[in-house]
């Protein structure tokens, strides 16, 4: 079980890359559903001049949550100095409310090996997220779901696997079901069982995009998404990482700010 590490690390796509490079890395919502503005209130998107490219969450006043690939990949070499004006976040997309916050720091998980092992990241904002009615963070668990469960995974990203281009102007969501953890040891043979949890839909899937996303159930966020098969095929499931499994790492990053909890207290 891997620890966050603050300080000088390197970034990812960002401005620099397209999902092209690595395709099975950034899932987006394919067969999903128009999500009404306000609906998850938590939803976050990360953004460059180009326009978005992951996905996140908000999970304190300062914090959100995404994927360690959406902001650090093998294939480029940034410095810290450089990752603020490369990309910002948004927050109360589709409302009057949406607001950009600029980014102070980010933390990565030490493990992350630049595919989908420890594929967590906390990145902090320049200035307090102000909270309201459609901006507001999620709660985040002490227990994972179990096989058969039903959950949402929610984002931006294609909605035709073959486009490149097809990226929705509005949220998109899935409702699925966690998956049996065999049904994606195919497509990520040396992730740990107890960092990985496997969800789908019969009727489509994340792909290129999506990455660093929620999947929820009810008030709480319990997956991250994280890598799905080539091409996004619907009814595959992809693979998420479970947030229960760094409950204790993202204590310490946040330096106590942002616990997991059992109840709806956050």
């Amino acid at each position: 079980m891997s620890s966050f590490l603050n300080g000088v690390l390197l970034l990812g796509s960002l401005a620099l890359a397209s999902s092209q490079d690595y395709p099975n890395f950034e899932p987006k919502i394919i067969g999903g559903q128009k999500v009404p503005p306000g609906k998850h209130p938590y939803f976050a998107s990360l953004a460059n001049r180009s326009g978005r490219f992951c996905g996140g969450s908000i999970i304190g006043t300062h914090f959100i949550l995404t994927a360690a690939h959406c902001i650090r990949t093998p294939f480029y070499n940034f410095t810290k100095a450089t990752h603020k004006s490369l990309f910002h976040v948004r927050v109360g997309q589709g409302t009057s409310m949406e607001r950009r916050y600029k980014i102070a720091n980010y933390a990565i998980a030490v493990g992350f090996n630049g595919t989908s092992l420890d594929d967590i990241a906390i990145i902090e904002t320049e200035k307090r997220i102000v909270f309201n009615k459609a901006v507001h963070p999620i709660c985040l668990p002490l227990r994972s779901l179990q096989e058969g469960d039903e959950a949402t995974a929610m984002g931006y990203g294609r909605i035709n696997a073959k486009d490149y281009y097809s990226a929705p102007s509005t949220l998109m969501e899935l409702t699925g079901t966690v998956r049996p953890g065999k049904e994606c040891e195919d497509e990520e043979p040396h992730k740990h069982p107890e960092e990985l949890m496997c969800f789908g839909s019969p009727t489509g899937n994340v792909c290129n995009g999506d990455s660093g996303g929620p999947v929820v159930s009810g008030h709480f966020q319990y997956g991250i998404a994280s890598s799905t098969y080539f091409g996004c095929p619907r009814g595959k499931p992809g693979t998420f990482t479970r947030v229960s499994t760094y409950c204790d790492q993202i204590y310490r990053a946040t330096q106590g700010r942002v616990q997991c909890r059992a109840s709806y207290e956050c």
